[in-house]
Order: C-alpha cells, then sequence, then structure tokens
C-alpha cells in the first residue's frame, strides 16, 4: 500500500497546448476574490467544471491545489488529501476564495469533450496557481503511516445499501447534506461536525 502511494505522488500530469496556436493551456479570463461567508448547510461550498470554463465558491485554496495536481488520471481529491501537501503556509486552508475561470472559444469544443477535460482543468488551474498565486511546486515520494482497512477473519459486517441517490439516503437520514460519489459509494456528511 505504502508504495502505492509513493508511486501515485510521483506521477505527474501530462503537459496539455491549447488548441489557440499551439501555447500552454491556460483560462482565458479569471476572476478570484476573497470569500468572506461562512459555510453552512445553507451555504455549502462550490467547486468544479462548468460548461465554459471552472467555478468554485467558498473552499480554501488547498482544494484548488489538490485538483490542479492530482498525482494520475482516477485519482480523486478524498485520495489526495492535504496531508500529501507539506511546507504549506498556514493561510493557506483558512482563507476561502471565489474563482471565475473561462476557457477560450479555441478551447472550449475540448473542454467540452469528457476525455479530455480533466487533462485540461488540471493543466489550466496549475497556470492559474502559478500565474496568480506564485505557487511553486516540488514533488517527491515519501513512506508515510496510513491507515488500511481489512475484513476480520470472521468476514464483514457491512450489508449493502439500497439507496443509490443522495434523496434515497436523506430518507434514511434526513439530515444528510450534500453527497460526494467516492469509488462507487454515496458519502453524505450531516449537518453538524463528524457526521
Amino acid at each position: 500500500m505504502r508504495d502505492a502511494l509513493a508511486q501515485q505522488i510521483r506521477l505527474a500530469p501530462p503537459t496539455q497546448t491549447s488548441a489557440a496556436e499551439g501555447k500552454a493551456l491556460a483560462f482565458d479570463v479569471v476572476s478570484i476574490c476573497e470569500d468572506k461567508t461562512e459555510p453552512s448547510p445553507q451555504n455549502p461550498p462550490k467547486y468544479g467544471p462548468t460548461p465554459d470554463g471552472y467555478r468554485l465558491k467558498g473552499p480554501p485554496l488547498t482544494l484548488v491545489i489538490r485538483a490542479a495536481y492530482l498525482p494520475s488520471p482516477g485519482t480523486d481529491t478524498a485520495t489526495f488529501g492535504t496531508r500529501q501537501l507539506t511546507g504549506v503556509p498556514p493561510w493557506l486552508n483558512q482563507v476561502h476564495y471565489d474563482i471565475d475561470a473561462k476557457v477560450s472559444e479555441a478551447d472550449l469544443s475540448g473542454w467540452r469533450d469528457p476525455a479530455q477535460q480533466p487533462a485540461m482543468l488540471r493543466a489550466m488551474l496549475q497556470a492559474m496557481l502559478v500565474d496568480r498565486f506564485k505557487l511553486v511546486v516540488h514533488r517527491e515520494a515519501r513512506e508515510a503511516p496510513i491507515y488500511e482497512m481489512t475484513v476480520a477473519g470472521s468476514g464483514s459486517k457491512f450489508k449493502t445499501s439500497s439507496a443509490a441517490t443522495l434523496a434515497d439516503v436523506q430518507q434514511t437520514h434526513p439530515n444528510a447534506g450534500n453527497a460526494v460519489a467516492l469509488g462507487g459509494a454515496i458519502v453524505s456528511p450531516g449537518t453538524q461536525p463528524g457526521e
């Protein structure tokens, strides 16, 4: 398990070029401002690709860094967490941002292709972080302690849930918040911290 983790951290996404004149991929227009509103169940953080760019409302910058530097395709920001980011200043997890970024007309057709968008997003977020925050990244493989969940000798006690959507989960757990799909599972935090 440790070897697999170290290998994932070492991998870097391929360099992407724009359809416009073969230059490096970057968002055409970017707006970044500090978000001083407090996240709540009524005002949850929002982030991710849009039909013509990228939108982030509320999360700290570490989320953008994790999305930009995912070690390999198929890794998600839940498994590539803030523990893998070292040497970051404290404000990185404390200051929250709103980011609106638009893709150029020349790159829009590639952006709308689900096969191309993840690599394009990583390249464009990296370019934005370098340009706007002067981010410098150094990658290295390290061994680190991990938790590994294994099935006990008596077998698993888990039962497959019939819930397939957040609405199904909310019938049993009415206070379930926004659901996140992780490896086929629906992870749904409650309204209280730690739920």
